[in-house]
């Protein structure tokens, strides 16, 4: 995913507006009325984040190096009890989720190493929150 296309994102708010028209057939007669708008707003939050591998191995065995990689991202409730988002980060580690305000736990998996696990606090008015997530061999 493009950061370019969330950049002009501050606050992710859905409005979404239904005008549905009914048809009441009279005796003799169809009669056709439009319902009033409804309006419904939807206030979520924009995460954008990157999973990068720390550990670069080869000639810089031992050494740290923030290298982009693809990861699986996991958020749950903060006890950890139920997932509220999976995704997978792109081959350049960049990876995007809407979420409610609440708190929540972050992490990153991906097969054969350990990775970084954070606590993700979405409060007040929803905006942007990056984070960055890491993993080593």
């Amino acid at each position: 995913m493009s950061k370019r296309l969330l950049g002009t994102a501050a606050a992710v708010a859905l409005s979404v507006v239904f005008a549905a028209a009914c048809t009441r057939p009279g005796p003799g007669s169809t009669t056709t009325t439009k319902a009033p708008p409804v309006s419904v707003t939807l206030d979520r939050w924009v995460v954008t984040g990157t999973t990068l591998n720390i550990d670069c191995g080869g000639l810089f065995a031992g050494n740290t190096c923030k290298a982009p990689q693809p990861a699986s991202v996991t958020v749950t409730t903060r006890e950890g009890t139920k997932v509220v988002a999976e995704v997978t980060s792109d081959a350049h580690g960049a990876f995007v989720l809407v979420l409610p305000s609440g708190t929540y736990t972050i992490q990153a998996s991906k097969a054969g190493a350990k990775c970084t696990r954070q606590q993700l606090v979405l409060e007040g008015a929803p905006s942007t929150k990056d984070v960055t997530l890491t993993c080593s061999s």
